[in-house]
């Protein structure tokens, strides 16, 4: 075994929020390495769509990771739709980019990145808490003020500091060429309860090609699901991007003491993710800031951060309901969206949506007895 490292911070993964952690950390004057088990940086490709927040989440964003942008939201369901036109365009980002430009970021901040560096769990045996890793053939042991868990759905920090399993659920796009008379300004959301509880999307990308996908139950032949999809609405699969995200609960823990030694979670490591529309990508980057803020100010408060919790919260809360929704609720729904609630949903993207939620009973009256139904409905 090798010698003993000592560095303030410990990030184990590279992932988006580790990353933009890290940047922020080293920035303010920290030491701080990013332990991440991949030999080499190659993250997967996948098209993501994220709300106008980003920019505020990540300041001094690369013009050039922005792909395409969509200023209009279709929702479908039971041949019933809803168009939102939104006052601010959603961003379409591919991840890899992202990751690769974060790695970047955080290089240039300072941070020293280690690939084919795998945590392996905590040494208790010495009077500090000692961190483990296995590089090749090769175990050592490192020190650490702060670790920060940023290690994805199966987090091995999670694991190894005796913190409850995160539950996920799995999500699959292929990507297609879209027919000619698509709007590249619009992406789609159909509503399929009988096929899933989340629902399908198409993400327009450039170059006249886009995404479909669906996110599933675990369990579920999302596969075959997206296929059958895919068939039905007239499109072919160039190729297949997959992968599994994070719900976020309450009360789940994500900040515990091991021995002396601070352990903290971020991104998809601690759930947080909107459950409503499963998606984690600017929350992440708000649990990052919250983290580093924390760390700066040498606070002890449990909670990273109460407002990202509320935020999360909420979207659980919707979660629950859509969950209770039939087809012809979520047909229901659609056709009772009003110009009112449809302003509200223009200029309040998904990721602020605390504050703003609760007023759509009051633009639009019918919305209580569907709510009524749905809380008083057991899921079947």
């Amino acid at each position: 075994m090798g010698g003993t490292l000592v560095q303030e911070i410990a990030i184990i993964g590279a992932s988006t929020a580790g990353l933009y952690a890290a940047e922020l950390l080293s920035l303010a004057g920290m030491r701080v390495t990013v332990y991440e088990r991949s030999p080499v940086l190659d993250p997967q490709e996948r098209t993501y769509i994220i709300t106008s927040s980003l920019e505020h989440a990540l300041p001094d964003l690369k013009p050039t990771l922005v792909r395409h942008k969509v200023n209009h939201i279709l929702l479908e369901a039971e041949g019933q739709t809803a168009d939102i036109k939104l006052s601010k365009p959603d961003l379409i980002l591919d991840r890899r980019e992202l990751i690769l430009e974060l790695t970047q970021r955080a290089e240039n901040a300072g941070v020293e990145i280690r690939l084919n560096t795998e945590f392996i769990g905590f040494n208790r045996s010495t009077e500090d808490v000692a961190l483990r890793f296995s590089s090749g053939q090769t175990q050592f042991s490192a020190k650490a003020d702060w670790l920060i868990g940023a290690d994805g759905v199966n987090s091995a920090v999670r694991r190894s500091a005796g913190m409850e399993p995160i539950q996920t659920v799995p999500l699959l796009q292929a990507r297609v060429n879209l027919p000619e008379s698509w709007d590249s300004g619009v992406t789609k959301v159909w509503f399929v309860p009988t096929q899933t509880p989340y629902f399908y999307w198409l993400i327009p990308d450039r170059k006249g090609k886009g995404a479909v996908g669906l996110i599933a139950e675990t369990g579920a032949d999302i596969r075959g699901l997206l296929d059958s999809f895919l068939e039905e609405h007239g499109f072919e699969a160039i190729s297949y991007q997959s992968g599994q995200a994070s719900l976020h609960a309450r009360r789940l823990q994500n900040d515990v003491q091991v021995g002396g030694l601070p352990v903290c979670l971020v991104g998809d490591a601690a759930g947080q993710v909107k459950v409503s529309t499963v998606g984690g990508t600017v929350t992440g980057l708000n649990g990052a800031r919250a983290i580093s803020k924390r760390i700066l100010s040498r606070s002890s408060h449990s909670h990273i951060n109460t407002a990202l919790d509320r935020e999360l919260n909420l979207h659980l809360f919707i979660r629950t309901l859509l969950k209770r929704m039939r087809a012809e609720d979520y047909a229901s729904m659609l056709k009772a969206i009003n110009p009112a609630v449809k302003a509200l949903l223009s200029e309040r993207d998904r990721d602020s949506m605390r504050w703003h939620f609760w007023k759509l009973p009051f633009l639009q009256p019918q919305f209580i007895p569907l709510g009524l139904r749905l809380v008083l409905r057991r899921i079947e």
